[in-house]
């Protein structure tokens, strides 16, 4: 079944609002699911519910929060972690009764994936209990993303990556005479914390018409300055020129709205500049400048910096 908003925007969309682009409320779905959270606790015997989404990129959120046309953002900052740098964030989240309303409202019946659903489902047997005013009936649906709606260009926000051998200059193996060989070498990537989500990164290779990909798992550590979290992940890669093309038509159609639309860029340029002159860079010279240029837009962060990508293709 695909994504249903039309008692969100016949009975919860606030009423400052006109009826909201269904592009972005699927793009707010897949949002919410890769870096989304719901948060419950009780304070002097009241039930809380905090429900919000947590960013490095703060653009992005105001971003959000113009568009649904609800909700607070404020700056957090975790303990110290590995080389006495702090973790800083910035949080969208919703704690008032109308808007939690609101918002429950647009997920209940559009979640995608099952710990989603269940997360969801727990809390919404606690919100039914202390506002029995405010009862709402989970809506228990199976949700199908592709390539005609925003979902993934949502979940890309938050667990997606566009990655190459722009790092090491191009450099990419010898040829016979043992002289260094210089070309671009691509990869779109997306992680999973749990890797018996596997069937989900499998769904989305199917989509990009991979039909052996690489799937592996992987480890990150979180350093706290009292103690390390450990997360395991699966990791599913697109290496291969036809996903590449049929991901540049899916972001241009959905596009990323916020910092990982550079990194996107990046692969873009790179990807224009394969299809016009190949993926052989001449000489180290013009691999270093090449990987120089890419790595600023990346940094910068600036729309400006992305004209300089001209200048890759016309090398």
């Amino acid at each position: 079944m695909k994504f249903n908003f039309e008692n969100y925007n016949k009975f919860a969309m606030p009423k400052h609002k006109n009826e909201i682009n269904k592009d972005f409320l699927t793009w707010l779905i897949g949002f919410f699911e890769g870096d989304g959270y719901i948060t419950e606790w009780y304070e002097k015997g009241r039930y809380r519910l905090r429900i919000g989404i947590g960013q490095k990129d703060p653009c992005l959120l105001y971003k959000l929060r113009s568009e649904i046309g609800f909700g607070r953002i404020t700056y957090r900052a975790s303990k110290l972690i590995k080389n006495n740098e702090k973790n800083e964030f910035w949080d969208y989240h919703i704690e008032d009764i109308l808007n939690l309303s609101r918002f429950i409202s647009l997920l209940n019946g559009n979640l995608v994936l099952d710990k989603r659903k269940d997360q969801f489902h727990k809390m919404l047997i606690n919100w039914n209990r202390a506002h029995p005013d405010q009862s709402v009936d989970f809506i228990q649906k199976t949700i199908t993303f592709d390539l005609s709606d925003g979902w993934l260009s949502g979940f890309s926000e938050a667990e997606a990556g566009f990655d190459g051998n722009w790092t090491r200059d191009f450099r990419n193996q010898t040829y016979a005479d043992g002289s260094q060989r210089y070309a671009i070498k691509l990869k779109f990537y997306l992680t999973q914390k749990l890797s018996s989500n596997d069937q989900f990164l499998y769904y989305v290779a199917n989509l990009f018409d991979v039909l052996k990909p690489r799937i592996y798992t992987l480890q990150n550590v979180r350093y706290n300055d009292d103690s390390n979290e450990h997360f395991i992940f699966s990791r599913l890669e697109l290496s291969t020129s036809k996903s590449h093309d049929k991901l540049l038509q899916y972001f241009t159609n959905f596009p990323l709205k916020g910092h990982r639309r550079f990194q996107y860029q990046r692969f873009k340029i790179l990807r224009r500049r394969q299809l016009i002159r190949g993926s052989c860079i001449p000489s180290e010279k013009v691999a270093k400048r090449t990987a120089r240029l890419l790595i600023s837009f990346v940094n910068s962060r600036k729309t400006r910096e992305l004209q300089k990508g001209q200048w890759l293709i016309e090398e």
